[in-house]
């Protein structure tokens, strides 16, 4: 759940057991959140891929407000 919003998270994991691959769903299909979401979960991949470590994405995101963040980015339309 995000701020009450239904989603999953999948990961895949390399050949040495290490955390590769985080894909996230959430919201409606072409809504703020869902694309959020999106962006956030390749971020995330791109990351882990080339040697970050899971924790530097746990430690900035553990306090992550969705609603501020979901305002922010609509500032724009």
């Amino acid at each position: 759940m995000i701020d009450g919003v239904p989603g999953a998270m999948s990961t895949g994991h390399g050949p040495d057991g290490g955390l590769r691959r985080v894909d996230l769903r959430a919201g409606v299909h072409g809504s703020e959140l869902a694309g959020l979401a999106d962006a956030l979960a390749t971020a995330i991949t791109l990351g882990l891929q080339h040697g970050a470590p899971p924790s530097a994405y746990t430690d900035a995101l553990r306090h992550l407000e969705v609603d501020a963040l979901v305002e922010a980015l609509a500032i724009g339309e």
